[in-house]
Protein backbone atom coordinates (compact mmCIF):
# COMPACT_ATOMS: atom_id res chain seq x y z
CA UNK A 1 0.00 0.00 0.00
CA UNK A 2 1.45 3.15 1.28
CA UNK A 3 4.95 1.98 1.46
CA UNK A 4 4.98 0.49 -1.61
CA UNK A 5 4.02 3.65 -3.47
CA UNK A 6 6.50 5.41 -1.93
CA UNK A 7 9.30 3.26 -2.82
CA UNK A 8 7.76 3.68 -6.37
CA UNK A 9 8.31 7.38 -6.20
CA UNK A 10 11.93 6.83 -4.16
CA UNK A 11 13.38 4.47 -7.38
CA UNK A 12 11.48 7.16 -9.70
CA UNK A 13 13.08 9.94 -8.31
CA UNK A 14 16.35 8.55 -7.05
CA UNK A 15 16.88 8.31 -11.32
CA UNK A 16 16.23 11.53 -11.87
CA UNK A 17 19.55 13.29 -10.97
CA UNK A 18 19.57 16.29 -13.10
CA UNK A 19 15.84 17.20 -11.10
CA UNK A 20 17.29 16.30 -7.61
CA UNK A 21 20.93 16.01 -5.65
CA UNK A 22 19.62 13.26 -3.19
CA UNK A 23 16.75 11.45 -2.77
CA UNK A 24 16.40 10.26 1.07
CA UNK A 25 13.64 7.36 2.17
CA UNK A 26 13.68 7.07 5.80
CA UNK A 27 11.18 4.47 7.97
CA UNK A 28 10.13 7.10 10.34
CA UNK A 29 8.29 4.60 12.36
CA UNK A 30 8.36 6.04 15.45
CA UNK A 31 5.55 4.92 17.90
CA UNK A 32 5.56 6.88 21.47
CA UNK A 33 8.95 7.81 21.87
CA UNK A 34 10.68 9.28 17.92
CA UNK A 35 14.11 6.99 17.58
CA UNK A 36 16.09 10.65 16.29
CA UNK A 37 19.34 8.64 15.82
CA UNK A 38 18.05 6.21 13.87
CA UNK A 39 16.73 9.05 11.34
CA UNK A 40 19.95 10.91 11.71
CA UNK A 41 22.09 7.83 10.83
CA UNK A 42 20.12 7.30 7.66
CA UNK A 43 20.37 11.14 6.21
CA UNK A 44 23.79 10.87 7.39
CA UNK A 45 24.40 7.90 4.99
CA UNK A 46 22.84 9.31 2.35
CA UNK A 47 24.76 12.54 2.75
CA UNK A 48 28.17 10.40 2.61
CA UNK A 49 28.64 12.08 6.07
CA UNK A 50 30.91 10.76 8.63
CA UNK A 51 28.87 9.38 12.05
CA UNK A 52 29.90 10.42 15.62
CA UNK A 53 28.19 8.44 18.10
CA UNK A 54 29.18 10.90 21.10
CA UNK A 55 27.82 13.70 19.27
CA UNK A 56 24.68 15.41 20.55
CA UNK A 57 21.59 14.83 19.19
CA UNK A 58 20.60 18.18 18.77
CA UNK A 59 23.92 19.34 18.01
CA UNK A 60 24.02 16.58 14.86
CA UNK A 61 20.52 18.13 13.79
CA UNK A 62 22.28 21.48 12.78
CA UNK A 63 24.62 20.26 10.98
CA UNK A 64 22.66 18.00 8.43
CA UNK A 65 20.15 20.95 8.64
CA UNK A 66 22.67 22.96 6.90
CA UNK A 67 23.91 20.53 5.02
CA UNK A 68 21.00 19.49 3.10
CA UNK A 69 19.49 23.12 2.86
CA UNK A 70 22.90 23.26 0.28
CA UNK A 71 20.94 20.77 -1.82
CA UNK A 72 18.28 19.78 -3.91
CA UNK A 73 16.41 17.52 -2.06
CA UNK A 74 13.27 15.25 -2.09
CA UNK A 75 12.79 13.55 1.68
CA UNK A 76 10.63 10.71 1.46
CA UNK A 77 9.28 10.08 5.31
CA UNK A 78 7.67 6.43 5.41
CA UNK A 79 4.76 5.81 8.19
CA UNK A 80 4.66 8.57 10.60
CA UNK A 81 2.35 8.45 13.68
CA UNK A 82 2.93 11.45 15.28
CA UNK A 83 3.66 14.79 14.95
CA UNK A 84 7.35 16.20 15.22
CA UNK A 85 9.33 19.10 14.14
CA UNK A 86 11.25 18.44 11.07
CA UNK A 87 14.07 20.65 12.58
CA UNK A 88 14.74 18.53 15.57
CA UNK A 89 15.98 15.53 13.80
CA UNK A 90 18.04 17.61 10.77
CA UNK A 91 15.35 17.86 8.20
CA UNK A 92 14.93 21.53 6.60
CA UNK A 93 11.32 22.61 5.94
CA UNK A 94 11.60 22.95 2.17
CA UNK A 95 9.93 26.59 0.69
CA UNK A 96 9.21 27.42 -2.46
CA UNK A 97 12.54 28.72 -3.57
CA UNK A 98 14.75 25.76 -2.77
CA UNK A 99 12.59 23.28 -5.32
CA UNK A 100 13.33 20.46 -2.75
CA UNK A 101 10.33 18.06 -1.42
CA UNK A 102 8.77 16.66 1.65
CA UNK A 103 6.62 13.15 0.31
CA UNK A 104 5.14 11.47 3.85
CA UNK A 105 2.86 8.55 4.78
CA UNK A 106 0.74 7.82 7.50
CA UNK A 107 -2.23 6.14 8.47
CA UNK A 108 -3.65 9.37 9.65
CA UNK A 109 -4.46 12.03 7.89
CA UNK A 110 -4.63 14.89 10.95
CA UNK A 111 -1.64 13.31 10.88
CA UNK A 112 -0.81 14.87 7.55
CA UNK A 113 -2.59 18.26 8.56
CA UNK A 114 -0.12 18.57 11.56
CA UNK A 115 2.58 17.98 9.54
CA UNK A 116 1.81 20.54 6.71
CA UNK A 117 1.37 17.76 4.27
CA UNK A 118 -2.17 18.86 3.51
CA UNK A 119 -2.37 20.39 0.06
CA UNK A 120 -1.40 16.95 -2.16
CA UNK A 121 -2.99 14.73 -0.16
CA UNK A 122 -3.04 10.89 -2.05
CA UNK A 123 -6.52 8.22 0.09
CA UNK A 124 -5.13 4.87 -0.35
CA UNK A 125 -7.70 2.52 -1.33
CA UNK A 126 -8.05 -0.94 -1.24
CA UNK A 127 -7.60 -2.81 -4.61
CA UNK A 128 -10.14 -4.03 -6.86
CA UNK A 129 -11.26 -7.24 -7.97
CA UNK A 130 -8.71 -6.78 -11.14
CA UNK A 131 -6.08 -5.76 -9.25
CA UNK A 132 -5.99 -7.58 -6.30
CA UNK A 133 -5.87 -10.70 -8.91
CA UNK A 134 -2.66 -9.50 -10.57
CA UNK A 135 -1.56 -8.95 -7.76
CA UNK A 136 -1.74 -12.29 -6.29
CA UNK A 137 -0.66 -14.01 -9.44
CA UNK A 138 2.64 -11.86 -9.57
CA UNK A 139 3.25 -13.25 -6.32
CA UNK A 140 2.98 -17.54 -7.60
CA UNK A 141 5.80 -19.31 -9.01
CA UNK A 142 5.85 -19.64 -12.98
CA UNK A 143 4.61 -23.21 -12.33
CA UNK A 144 1.83 -22.41 -10.41
CA UNK A 145 0.73 -18.97 -12.17
CA UNK A 146 0.24 -21.43 -15.28
CA UNK A 147 -1.62 -23.82 -13.83
CA UNK A 148 -4.25 -21.33 -11.95
CA UNK A 149 -4.56 -18.96 -15.88
CA UNK A 150 -5.16 -22.30 -18.08
CA UNK A 151 -7.67 -22.05 -19.64
CA UNK A 152 -11.30 -24.01 -19.55
CA UNK A 153 -14.13 -24.10 -17.59
CA UNK A 154 -12.84 -27.26 -15.79
CA UNK A 155 -9.88 -25.30 -14.20
CA UNK A 156 -10.92 -25.85 -10.71
CA UNK A 157 -7.41 -24.54 -9.17
CA UNK A 158 -8.21 -21.18 -10.80
CA UNK A 159 -11.37 -21.44 -8.42
CA UNK A 160 -9.57 -22.16 -5.87
CA UNK A 161 -6.97 -19.51 -6.51
CA UNK A 162 -9.45 -17.02 -7.06
CA UNK A 163 -11.38 -18.11 -3.76
CA UNK A 164 -8.13 -17.33 -1.66
CA UNK A 165 -6.94 -13.98 -3.52
CA UNK A 166 -11.20 -12.45 -2.71
CA UNK A 167 -10.43 -13.60 0.87
CA UNK A 168 -7.87 -10.74 0.93
CA UNK A 169 -10.21 -8.60 1.01
CA UNK A 170 -8.19 -5.94 -1.38
CA UNK A 171 -5.46 -5.65 1.31
CA UNK A 172 -2.15 -5.21 0.07
CA UNK A 173 0.11 -6.92 2.59
CA UNK A 174 -2.42 -9.77 2.99
CA UNK A 175 -2.43 -10.62 -1.08
CA UNK A 176 1.27 -10.21 -0.56
CA UNK A 177 1.32 -12.73 2.73
CA UNK A 178 -1.16 -15.42 1.31
CA UNK A 179 0.25 -14.84 -2.38
CA UNK A 180 3.65 -15.40 -1.14
CA UNK A 181 2.82 -19.02 1.21
CA UNK A 182 0.96 -20.33 -1.75
CA UNK A 183 3.74 -19.47 -4.55
CA UNK A 184 4.69 -22.54 -4.51
CA UNK A 185 1.67 -25.28 -4.43
CA UNK A 186 1.18 -28.33 -6.05
CA UNK A 187 -1.73 -29.33 -8.14
CA UNK A 188 -3.37 -31.64 -5.46
CA UNK A 189 -2.42 -28.47 -2.53
CA UNK A 190 -4.59 -25.82 -3.80
CA UNK A 191 -7.90 -27.46 -2.63
CA UNK A 192 -6.60 -27.87 1.43
CA UNK A 193 -5.13 -24.43 1.20
CA UNK A 194 -8.29 -22.48 0.25
CA UNK A 195 -10.04 -24.16 3.09
CA UNK A 196 -7.42 -23.31 5.25
CA UNK A 197 -7.55 -19.98 4.48
CA UNK A 198 -11.29 -20.29 4.30
CA UNK A 199 -11.41 -21.60 7.84
CA UNK A 200 -11.50 -19.15 10.78
CA UNK A 201 -11.16 -20.36 14.13
CA UNK A 202 -14.44 -18.17 15.71
CA UNK A 203 -16.23 -16.75 13.16
CA UNK A 204 -15.62 -13.19 13.93
CA UNK A 205 -15.52 -10.55 11.41
CA UNK A 206 -12.63 -8.24 11.06
CA UNK A 207 -9.43 -8.37 12.40
CA UNK A 208 -9.89 -11.88 13.77
CA UNK A 209 -11.16 -12.80 10.12
CA UNK A 210 -7.91 -11.29 8.87
CA UNK A 211 -5.83 -13.30 11.25
CA UNK A 212 -7.24 -16.19 10.63
CA UNK A 213 -6.51 -16.02 6.84
CA UNK A 214 -2.66 -14.71 7.85
CA UNK A 215 -2.13 -17.66 9.90
CA UNK A 216 -1.78 -19.76 7.01
CA UNK A 217 1.51 -18.09 6.35
CA UNK A 218 2.46 -18.78 10.01
CA UNK A 219 1.42 -22.16 9.69
CA UNK A 220 3.77 -23.47 6.61
CA UNK A 221 6.57 -22.46 8.87
CA UNK A 222 8.71 -24.67 10.87
CA UNK A 223 7.95 -25.27 14.50
CA UNK A 224 11.58 -23.17 15.65
CA UNK A 225 10.80 -20.30 12.39
CA UNK A 226 7.67 -20.12 14.32
CA UNK A 227 8.68 -19.67 17.57
CA UNK A 228 11.51 -17.04 16.15
CA UNK A 229 9.04 -15.10 14.61
CA UNK A 230 6.39 -14.78 17.70
CA UNK A 231 9.86 -13.66 19.59
CA UNK A 232 9.77 -10.68 17.44
CA UNK A 233 6.61 -9.46 18.78
CA UNK A 234 8.77 -8.30 22.32
CA UNK A 235 10.12 -5.50 19.98
CA UNK A 236 8.29 -1.74 19.68
CA UNK A 237 5.64 -1.64 17.59
CA UNK A 238 6.93 0.83 14.76
CA UNK A 239 11.29 0.31 14.68
CA UNK A 240 13.70 -1.62 13.36
CA UNK A 241 14.71 -4.86 15.33
CA UNK A 242 19.09 -5.69 14.96
CA UNK A 243 19.45 -8.81 12.97
CA UNK A 244 22.01 -9.86 15.60
CA UNK A 245 20.68 -9.27 18.34
CA UNK A 246 17.78 -11.42 17.35
CA UNK A 247 20.02 -13.96 16.92
CA UNK A 248 22.04 -13.90 20.02
CA UNK A 249 18.05 -13.99 21.93
CA UNK A 250 17.28 -16.74 19.98
CA UNK A 251 20.48 -18.48 20.36
CA UNK A 252 20.44 -17.95 24.45
CA UNK A 253 16.60 -19.50 24.11
CA UNK A 254 17.78 -22.74 22.62
CA UNK A 255 15.80 -21.95 19.30
CA UNK A 256 18.91 -22.67 17.26
CA UNK A 257 20.85 -25.94 18.81
CA UNK A 258 24.37 -23.25 18.85
CA UNK A 259 24.24 -23.19 15.15
CA UNK A 260 24.32 -18.88 14.55
CA UNK A 261 23.70 -18.98 10.98
CA UNK A 262 20.60 -21.09 11.59
CA UNK A 263 19.49 -17.80 12.76
CA UNK A 264 20.56 -15.88 9.80
CA UNK A 265 18.83 -18.33 7.36
CA UNK A 266 15.48 -18.26 9.50
CA UNK A 267 15.47 -14.28 9.26
CA UNK A 268 15.65 -14.45 5.26
CA UNK A 269 13.01 -17.09 5.15
CA UNK A 270 10.35 -14.83 7.49
CA UNK A 271 11.54 -11.71 5.53
CA UNK A 272 10.87 -14.15 2.17
CA UNK A 273 7.84 -15.48 3.79
CA UNK A 274 7.00 -11.48 4.11
CA UNK A 275 6.64 -11.97 7.67
CA UNK A 276 9.96 -9.65 8.37
CA UNK A 277 10.75 -6.72 6.49
CA UNK A 278 14.22 -5.71 5.23
CA UNK A 279 14.80 -2.05 6.66
CA UNK A 280 15.49 0.52 4.47
CA UNK A 281 18.91 1.30 3.59
CA UNK A 282 20.22 -0.47 7.34
CA UNK A 283 21.02 -3.93 6.07
CA UNK A 284 21.61 -5.17 9.45
CA UNK A 285 17.67 -4.64 10.81
CA UNK A 286 14.46 -6.05 10.20
CA UNK A 287 10.88 -4.37 11.01
CA UNK A 288 7.58 -5.73 11.48
CA UNK A 289 4.46 -4.62 9.80
CA UNK A 290 2.40 -3.55 12.85
CA UNK A 291 -0.47 -5.81 11.03
CA UNK A 292 2.11 -9.00 10.90
CA UNK A 293 2.99 -7.95 14.57
CA UNK A 294 -0.49 -7.76 15.88
CA UNK A 295 -0.86 -10.96 14.21
CA UNK A 296 1.83 -12.34 15.98
CA UNK A 297 0.34 -11.36 19.06
CA UNK A 298 -2.72 -12.72 18.37
CA UNK A 299 -1.11 -15.96 17.84
CA UNK A 300 0.57 -15.97 21.65
CA UNK A 301 -2.97 -15.40 22.64
CA UNK A 302 -3.99 -18.27 21.32
CA UNK A 303 -1.28 -20.24 22.58
CA UNK A 304 0.03 -21.43 25.88
CA UNK A 305 2.40 -18.87 25.71
CA UNK A 306 1.95 -15.99 28.17
CA UNK A 307 3.93 -12.97 26.79
CA UNK A 308 3.69 -9.73 28.82
CA UNK A 309 4.30 -6.89 25.48
CA UNK A 310 4.44 -3.30 26.43
CA UNK A 311 7.36 -1.83 24.62
CA UNK A 312 7.84 1.97 23.65
CA UNK A 313 4.33 2.73 24.74
CA UNK A 314 5.94 5.54 26.51
CA UNK A 315 5.20 4.19 30.30
CA UNK A 316 6.65 6.08 33.23
CA UNK A 317 5.76 2.87 35.62
CA UNK A 318 6.44 -0.53 35.07
CA UNK A 319 3.54 -3.15 34.48
CA UNK A 320 1.75 -4.53 38.24
CA UNK A 321 3.53 -7.22 39.86
CA UNK A 322 0.53 -9.71 39.26
CA UNK A 323 1.11 -9.09 35.77
CA UNK A 324 4.47 -10.41 35.59
CA UNK A 325 3.66 -13.90 37.59
CA UNK A 326 2.83 -15.92 34.39
CA UNK A 327 4.63 -14.95 31.62
CA UNK A 328 6.73 -16.80 29.32
CA UNK A 329 8.57 -13.46 27.84
CA UNK A 330 8.28 -9.95 28.78
CA UNK A 331 9.01 -6.95 27.16
CA UNK A 332 8.90 -3.11 28.81
CA UNK A 333 12.06 -1.90 26.53
CA UNK A 334 11.79 1.66 25.20
CA UNK A 335 10.04 3.60 27.92
CA UNK A 336 10.50 6.10 30.55
CA UNK A 337 10.45 3.83 33.56
CA UNK A 338 12.37 5.15 36.40
CA UNK A 339 12.65 2.31 39.18
CA UNK A 340 11.29 -1.63 39.53
CA UNK A 341 11.12 -1.35 43.43
CA UNK A 342 8.94 -4.52 44.04
CA UNK A 343 10.23 -8.64 43.47
CA UNK A 344 8.10 -10.01 41.25
CA UNK A 345 6.83 -13.95 41.40
CA UNK A 346 7.56 -15.20 37.83
CA UNK A 347 9.04 -18.67 37.75
CA UNK A 348 8.75 -18.99 34.07
CA UNK A 349 10.01 -15.91 32.75
CA UNK A 350 12.92 -16.79 29.72
CA UNK A 351 13.40 -13.49 27.98
CA UNK A 352 13.04 -9.85 30.27
CA UNK A 353 13.89 -7.11 28.06
CA UNK A 354 14.12 -3.51 29.57
CA UNK A 355 16.63 -1.55 27.75
CA UNK A 356 16.06 1.40 26.53
CA UNK A 357 15.00 2.80 29.32
CA UNK A 358 16.72 5.45 29.91
CA UNK A 359 15.91 6.83 33.24
CA UNK A 360 15.69 3.53 35.42
CA UNK A 361 18.06 3.97 38.35
CA UNK A 362 16.48 1.63 40.90
CA UNK A 363 15.93 -2.19 40.93
CA UNK A 364 15.09 -4.02 44.15
CA UNK A 365 17.51 -5.98 46.02
CA UNK A 366 15.29 -9.33 45.65
CA UNK A 367 14.37 -8.75 41.92
CA UNK A 368 15.26 -11.88 40.13
CA UNK A 369 14.52 -13.85 43.17
CA UNK A 370 12.01 -16.16 41.38
CA UNK A 371 13.58 -16.07 38.01
CA UNK A 372 15.20 -19.49 37.81
CA UNK A 373 13.95 -19.91 34.25
CA UNK A 374 15.82 -16.89 32.83
CA UNK A 375 18.04 -17.24 29.82
CA UNK A 376 18.35 -13.61 28.24
CA UNK A 377 18.13 -10.53 30.32
CA UNK A 378 18.64 -6.85 28.84
CA UNK A 379 18.80 -3.83 30.91
CA UNK A 380 21.20 -1.82 28.22
CA UNK A 381 21.09 1.58 28.34
CA UNK A 382 19.23 2.00 31.57
CA UNK A 383 20.49 4.28 34.40
CA UNK A 384 21.43 1.20 36.88
CA UNK A 385 24.30 2.16 38.79
CA UNK A 386 24.47 -1.70 40.53
CA UNK A 387 22.68 -5.26 39.80
CA UNK A 388 20.43 -6.61 42.37
CA UNK A 389 21.67 -10.38 43.60
CA UNK A 390 21.59 -12.55 40.78
CA UNK A 391 22.52 -15.97 41.68
CA UNK A 392 18.91 -17.30 41.70
CA UNK A 393 19.65 -16.92 37.93
CA UNK A 394 21.28 -19.79 37.15
CA UNK A 395 20.15 -20.51 33.73
CA UNK A 396 20.86 -17.62 32.59
CA UNK A 397 22.68 -17.33 29.47
CA UNK A 398 22.84 -13.74 27.82
CA UNK A 399 23.28 -10.54 30.14
CA UNK A 400 23.22 -7.01 28.77
CA UNK A 401 24.73 -4.37 30.48
CA UNK A 402 26.02 -2.38 28.09
CA UNK A 403 25.35 1.43 28.37
CA UNK A 404 25.02 1.60 31.55
CA UNK A 405 26.08 2.98 35.24
CA UNK A 406 26.98 -0.05 36.53
CA UNK A 407 30.36 0.40 38.85
CA UNK A 408 30.84 -3.28 40.10
CA UNK A 409 29.36 -6.83 39.03
CA UNK A 410 27.86 -9.00 41.70
CA UNK A 411 30.26 -10.74 44.04
CA UNK A 412 28.41 -13.45 42.90
CA UNK A 413 27.80 -13.29 39.74
CA UNK A 414 30.19 -16.40 39.42
CA UNK A 415 27.30 -18.54 40.44
CA UNK A 416 25.47 -18.32 37.24
CA UNK A 417 27.15 -21.14 35.11
CA UNK A 418 25.50 -21.46 32.18
CA UNK A 419 26.00 -17.19 30.88
CA UNK A 420 27.90 -17.73 27.50
CA UNK A 421 27.29 -13.90 26.08
CA UNK A 422 27.91 -11.06 28.86
CA UNK A 423 27.57 -7.75 27.29
CA UNK A 424 29.69 -4.69 29.44
CA UNK A 425 30.41 -1.98 26.23
CA UNK A 426 30.04 1.55 26.75
CA UNK A 427 30.20 1.21 31.15
CA UNK A 428 31.47 4.22 31.70
CA UNK A 429 31.76 3.83 34.89
CA UNK A 430 32.95 -0.13 35.87
CA UNK A 431 35.94 -0.30 38.36
CA UNK A 432 35.38 -3.97 39.30
CA UNK A 433 34.19 -7.55 37.80
CA UNK A 434 35.50 -9.03 41.57
CA UNK A 435 37.00 -11.64 39.29
CA UNK A 436 33.84 -13.31 38.19
CA UNK A 437 34.54 -13.75 34.53
CA UNK A 438 37.23 -15.75 34.52
CA UNK A 439 35.06 -18.15 36.30
CA UNK A 440 32.42 -18.19 34.52
CA UNK A 441 33.48 -21.32 32.20
CA UNK A 442 31.10 -21.34 29.67
CA UNK A 443 31.40 -17.81 28.81
CA UNK A 444 31.95 -17.35 25.17
CA UNK A 445 31.47 -13.35 24.33
CA UNK A 446 32.85 -11.29 26.79
CA UNK A 447 32.26 -7.27 25.26
CA UNK A 448 34.19 -4.62 27.05
CA UNK A 449 34.67 -1.98 24.26
CA UNK A 450 35.18 1.45 25.30
CA UNK A 451 34.53 0.32 28.85
CA UNK A 452 36.81 1.93 31.68
CA UNK A 453 36.98 -1.09 33.42
CA UNK A 454 40.96 -1.33 33.96
CA UNK A 455 41.65 1.92 33.24
CA UNK A 456 42.82 4.02 36.10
Amino acid sequence: GKTTLLHVFNNYLDNKVHDYQVVIFIEVSNSETLNIEEIQQTISERLNLPWNEAEPIAKRAKFLVKALTRKRFVVLLDDVRKKFQLEDVGIPTPDTNSQSKLILTSRYQDICFQMNAQRSLIEMQILGNDASWELFLSKLSEEASAAVELLGSQNVIRDYAMAIAQSCGGLPLALNVIGTAVAGLEESEWKSAADAIATNMHNIAGVDEMFGRLKYSFDRLTPTQQQCFLYCTLSPEYGSISKDQLVEYWLAEGFLLNDREKGYQIIRSLISACLLQASGSLSSKVKMHHIIRHLGLWLVNKSDAKFLVQPGMALDNAPSAGEWKEATRISIMSNNITELSFSPKCKTVTTLLIQNNPNLNKMSYGFFRTMSSLKVLDLSHTAITSLPECDTLVALEHLNLSHTHIMRLPERLWLLKELRHLDLSVTIALEDTLNNCSKLHKLRVLNLFRSHYGIR
